[in-house]
């Protein structure tokens, strides 16, 4: 666990992180083909755009240090969908407080996005839901679609030392007033599976 001064505290990205805090949740999305969803008036708030997934065992307890199972997807992802680095306006981070995940994820975003990644925030709401294991996409989705809703990217609390390996806009501490149309969310960990999905805001024709 991650801790200041003995008291567990979850903090993505910053310096002090040294491990995850364990979270729970339960989340259910109802998914169906766009002309089904018309024809019956449902209220739509986002589209799947695309899902890629790649399994790359390293170890059990450790993520491959160059991230290349999560590069893989992320690319495989951004070129199947036709989506560039330009195109994406807000990244959910698979981020949960690990001294070793957190650090070669943000490696893999600056090696795929490039100088784009300067002008995308990129956040994790483990920091304050926790690690929820097999929910933890799921809920980062969920957290996509309300900010595609409201225009408000939720932060990545309890920052407070820069660690110069994870030198990003983290949303820190407060949430940020945007248009979300394009969103990219990256779910991976130890014992080899990594996740990307490009989720896109419904826009009624």
């Amino acid at each position: 666990m991650a801790g200041l001064q003995g008291i567990p505290l979850s903090c993505p990205f910053d310096k002090r992180r040294n491990g995850p805090i364990i979270g729970e949740a339960a989340v259910l999305f109802s998914i169906e083909d766009l002309t089904a969803a018309k024809k019956r008036n449902a209220d739509i708030f986002a589209r799947i755009k695309g899902l890629s997934s790649f399994f790359d065992a390293f170890q059990m307890s450790k993520v491959h240090p160059q991230g290349e199972g999560l590069e893989k997807a992320i690319k495989t992802v951004m070129d199947e969908t036709g989506v560039s680095p330009s195109d994406i306006d807000y990244i959910s981070s698979s981020a949960n407080s690990s001294k070793e995940l957190d650090k070669v994820e943000v490696k893999v975003l600056k090696k795929i996005f490039g100088a784009n990644l300067d002008k995308i925030p990129v956040s994790s709401i483990k920091s304050m839901v926790g690690e929820t294991f097999s929910t933890s996409g799921a809920l980062q989705i969920a957290s996509c679609i309300g900010a595609m809703s409201r225009g408000i990217i939720p932060p990545t609390i309890n920052y407070q030392e820069p660690d110069p390996e994870c030198n990003i806009d983290c949303v820190p501490n407060k949430g940020q007033r945007k248009e979300v149309k394009t969103a990219l969310v990256t779910s991976f960990g130890p014992g080899g599976y990594n996740s990307a999905c490009i989720l896109e805001k419904y826009i009624a024709n």
